[in-house]
C-alpha cells in the first residue's frame, strides 16, 4: 500500500487499484500496462480510455479518474508523464530533456537522448526515463524473479547492496546480455551430436546460458581466484554438482580431470537457468570482494560492479587503460545505472537505496570525460565504433572534440 494523502494505492506484481475519497478504482490495464478502464467496488465500469501509439488520450469516456494513464505511469496537470528520470511529452513522442545515459553503440535508436522507447511505444515501456526493456526479457524475469531473489540472498555476503539492490542488479544485467527465454540455452546432448555431424570441434569455452557466462569464469569461481587480489575465497554454487565431478573415483581410484574436461563439465552445468543465476551471483559477489580487497580498495557502485562483470574490470585506472587502448569498457556499467528503476520494478520488489556510482565515476557515467578529451581518433575498425586517442587501430584522422 502507497499514499499520496489523497489516495491510497493498492500493489500486488504490479498497481492493482487506488483508494479514492469517492471508493475504491480497480485499474485494467492492456499489455503495456496502459490503464484501458476503471471499475468500481461492485464491478461497474466507470472510465473507458484509448490512446495514440505514443501516449496521447485518443478518446475518453466516463467520470472516473485516475492520473494513471498510457503505460501505467502518472500524468500531471501539464499534460506531462513522469518517468522518473526524466518527463515524457507523449504530445510530442520525446523526452523533454536529454537522457544523461550517453547509449549502446549496438542499439543506435538509444543515441538520440530524446527518443522515447527507441520508436517503438507499441511494444515498449520506459519505466526508468533510460531505456526500454523487451517485453519477452520482462516476462522472463518475472517468471525466474523468486530464483534470482533467492540466488541474491545467497549471495550477498558483503552487504555492499541490500539483497533487493543485488537481485536488481542481477535482473538489470540479465535484460542487457538478453539471453534469456526459449532456444537461449543449448542442450549439450544435441550440441555434442550435432559438432560430430559437422565434424566441427565444440569450444567448451564460449560464453554460455541465459547469464551468458564463460567456462573458464565459472571455473574461476569454483577455484576462489580473484584476478589482481592475493589468497583465495570461497563461492558456494547451489545445485553445482561440480564438486563430485572433480572428486570422482575410477575404479577405487580418485582423478583429476584436465582444464579442459572441467570446462566442458561446466558448460553443460551453464545450460541450467539457476545454476548459471548461481554462478552469475557468484561473480557479483565476486566483483565486491575484489572492489573492497587491500589491492584495490573502492567502494562497490552499480557502475563499477556492472563493468566487472562484463569486462572484468572496475577501477578507474582500468578504465583509462582501456579507453587508451581505444575500447570504451564503461558503457556496460552505466547502462546499468540507469535500468536499476525498472530492474526493480520487473522483479516486483520495492525500491530500496544503493550506490550507483562513485564520485569519481560520475564523468564516465554520464560521458562527460569522453567530451573533455582534446583531439580523438575515429575508430574504424572498433564494433561499435569509438571516438578515441592513441590507438594503432584507428584511422590517422584526427578530429577536434
Amino acid at each position: 500500500m502507497l499514499a499520496d494523502g489523497t489516495n491510497t494505492y493498492l500493489y500486488g506484481p504490479t498497481r492493482i487499484g487506488e483508494q479514492q475519497p469517492g471508493g475504491f478504482a480497480y485499474h485494467l490495464p492492456d499489455a503495456l500496462g496502459s490503464v484501458r478502464q476503471l471499475a468500481n467496488a461492485s464491478g461497474a465500469v466507470t472510465l473507458t480510455r484509448s490512446y495514440e501509439p505514443f501516449g496521447s488520450t485518443l478518446s475518453s469516456a466516463g467520470g472516473g479518474t485516475t492520473a494513471f494513464q498510457f503505460a501505467g505511469e502518472a500524468r500531471d496537470a501539464s499534460g506531462l508523464i513522469y518517468l522518473r528520470a526524466r518527463y515524457y511529452a507523449s504530445s510530442q513522442g520525446r523526452f523533454v530533456s536529454r537522457d544523461s545515459w550517453q547509449g549502446d553503440f549496438l542499439r543506435p535508436q538509444t543515441l538520440n537522448g530524446w527518443s522515447y522507447v527507441e520508436g517503438n511505444p507499441v511494444n515498449l515501456t520506459d519505466p526508468s526515463g533510460h531505456t526500454p526493456w523487451p517485453q519477452k526479457n520482462k516476462d522472463e524475469l518475472k517468471r525466474l524473479s523468486g530464483t534470482i531473489i533467492a540466488s541474491a540472498k545467497r549471495h550477498n555476503s558483503q552487504g555492499a547492496f541490500t539483497d533487493e539492490a543485488f537481485a536488481a542488479l542481477m535482473a538489470a544485467h540479465l535484460n542487457r546480455e538478453s539471453r534469456l527465454g526459449a532456444g537461449n540455452t543449448i542442450q549439450s546432448y544435441g550440441y555434442d551430436q550435432l559438432a560430430d555431424f559437422l565434424g566441427r570441434t565444440i569450444n567448451y569455452d564460449a560464453s554460455t546460458g541465459i547469464a551468458n557466462i564463460r567456462p573458464r569464469v565459472a571455473l574461476e569461481i569454483q577455484r576462489g581466484f580473484i584476478p589482481g587480489v592475493s589468497g583465495t575465497f570461497e563461492y558456494e554454487i547451489y545445485g553445482c554438482s561440480f564438486d563430485s565431478f572433480v572428486n570422482d573415483e575410477y575404479m577405487g581410484v580418485p582423478w583429476t580431470p584436465s582444464e579442459g574436461a572441467q570446462k566442458q563439465f561446466l558448460f553443460q552445468e551453464l545450460q541450467d537457468e539457476a545454476i548459471s543465476l548461481e554462478y552469475l551471483a557468484a561473480n557479483i559477489e565476486r566483483g565486491i570482494d575484489r572492489a573492497t580487497a587491500p589491492e584495490f580498495g573502492i567502494v562497490p557502485s552499480i557502475f563499477n560492479i556492472g563493468n566487472w562483470l562484463w569486462h572484468g574490470v572496475q577501477t578507474r585506472n582500468e578504465f583509462l587503460v582501456a579507453v587508451d587502448r581505444g575500447d570504451n569498457w564503461t558503457t556496460h556499467g552505466a547502462a546499468l545505472v540507469g535500468d536499476m528503476p525498472t530492474a526493480f520494478q520487473v522483479l516486483g520488489l520495492s525500491m530500496t537505496p544503493y550506490n550507483a556510482y562513485n564520485p569519481d565515476e560520475a564523468d564516465f557515467v554520464d560521458g562527460s570525460f569522453f567530451l573533455k578529451r582534446k583531439t580523438t581518433l575515429l575508430c574504424q575498425f572498433q564494433t561499435p565504433p569509438v571516438l578515441y586517442k592513441n590507438n594503432p587501430r584507428c584511422a590517422e584522422s584526427h578530429i577536434a572534440s
